[in-house]
């Protein structure tokens, strides 16, 4: 897949509103945020240092080509007490944020670095699929709002930045 290169691009109308298209419903977990060890990082950080993005293809990840993003903020979900009906789902609230705020978001998150280990678990998190403008693309990432701030679905584990966790945040 790394070796894949767009070269071009047709898009075909389909009434569909890719830009409001996300829902926020469904599990919520924090499962994406697994700890990495010390020289996982080591490894990570030298890559990084030595200019290798480690980032998923563009074909499938759009950082840089990004539309309006639509994220979906849960609380941590406790399975031990839920209710067979409530397992699958959790209540969410959600934000659209419209594309250059998207641009600037993705940008603070790609070049975040490498996040540390941390075992401090977190009480919210968030999720967003990447898009480019016409609705292709959609890669997950997944952000701790809280606990490690670390952000999942990009490569290695990234520290979530305080000029990204403002847009999140920013009361709208």
């Amino acid at each position: 897949m790394n070796n894949l290169n767009e070269f071009s691009r047709t898009v075909y109308p389909t009434g569909y509103d890719y830009d409001y298209a996300t829902l926020c419903s469904g599990p919520a977990t924090a499962a994406d945020f697994h700890g990495y060890s010390d020289s996982e990082v080591a490894n990570a950080t030298e890559r990084r240092r030595t200019g290798d993005s480690m980032l998923p293809p563009a074909l499938v990840a759009p950082t840089d080509d990004v539309g309006f993003l639509q994220i979906c903020m849960y609380p941590v979900f406790d399975r031990a007490s839920a209710l067979p009906p409530e397992y699958g789902t959790v209540p969410a609230t959600s934000l659209t944020l419209d594309r250059p705020a998207s641009i600037e978001l993705l940008g603070y998150i790609v070049d975040a670095p490498v996040a540390q280990p941390c075992s401090t678990p977190a009480t919210r998190f968030a999720w967003t699929d990447l898009r480019r403008p016409d609705g292709s693309g959609t890669a997950r990432i997944a952000i701790e709002l809280d606990g490690c701030r670390r952000v999942a679905g990009l490569g290695p584990l990234r520290e979530l930045p305080i000029s990204a966790y403002d847009i999140l945040t920013r009361d709208r």
